[in-house]
């Protein structure tokens, strides 16, 4: 069964006003220094700075809306149903599922939610502040972290994503859209395939231009905000869904 694939990073956020990390003006890692507050080496020397850190992120989470980008994913899965409609996000907060998507592999660990190290369970905290002495719910350790994967950490959905999204359950026919996202951290060709991979009609759309992107495996670009694309995207992807795509453009 041929399927959209969403695949989204930090600009699909970014018009509901969530800071991006990596954008060299006013990207979060512009103002905050990634070997202190994300950063497993340096995790237990930091842990003060980085909860303060963390709780600050879920509480400006909390006042943030999801926009037209996330209600129209959202209202596309709802009509073609979660089977078709697949979508993987390198994003730590949760305004795709607040505009009603279900189903979302979050590759990168979820801002809302905390991870004990000595048991492995992960638990929600919603919006809350969560204190260095707080304890897992499951087995009373103060070793907890933020279920959000840091440098030098394993990311354990990374398995899921490449080895069935974009590896055993792509099919020729499948529409596959990247969303806000340059591939500074997730290869390109991993997410768009690659010459023995079965054929996707693939589309892209970023408000500016720039990453490690290879434009001869893209069918259409639009390098515009999210608001401004969706419509057109949405329109496209129903249309293609099933296909066999057509050769790829030259540039």
């Amino acid at each position: 069964m041929s399927k959209i694939i969403f695949f989204t990073g930090a600009g699909l956020s970014a018009e509901s006003g969530i800071s991006t990390f990596r954008n060299n003006e006013d990207g979060l890692w512009t103002k905050y220094n990634p070997d202190i507050v994300a950063n497993m080496e340096t995790f237990h020397a930091n842990r003060e700075i980085v909860f303060k850190f963390y709780n600050e992120r879920r509480l400006d989470l909390s006042n943030r809306e999801p926009n037209k980008g996330h209600l129209e994913i959202a209202k596309l899965q709802a009509e073609l149903g979660s089977a078709v409609v697949r979508i993987v996000t390198q994003n730590i907060d949760n305004l795709l599922e607040r505009a009603g998507c279900t189903d979302v592999l979050h590759v990168h660990g979820n801002l809302t939610e905390m991870k004990c190290l000595e048991c492995d369970h992960v638990y929600d905290v919603g919006y809350s502040k969560v204190e260095i002495t707080d304890t897992c719910p499951r087995c009373g350790s103060i070793h907890l972290k933020p279920n959000v994967v840091f440098f030098n950490e394993y990311a354990p959905k990374y398995f899921d994503m490449y080895n069935k999204v974009f590896g055993s359950e792509r099919e020729e026919g499948d529409v596959i859209i990247a969303i806000g996202t340059m591939f500074e951290v997730i290869p390109f060709h991993a997410i768009m395939g690659n010459i023995s991979a079965p054929l996707s009609y693939n589309i892209l759309c970023n408000k500016d231009r720039g990453g490690e992107i290879d434009q001869s495996y893209l069918h259409k670009i639009y390098y515009m905000k999210v608001s401004e694309a969706i419509d057109s995207i949405i329109t496209t992807a129903k249309l293609q869904l099933g296909k066999t795509p057509k050769p790829l453009l030259m540039f």
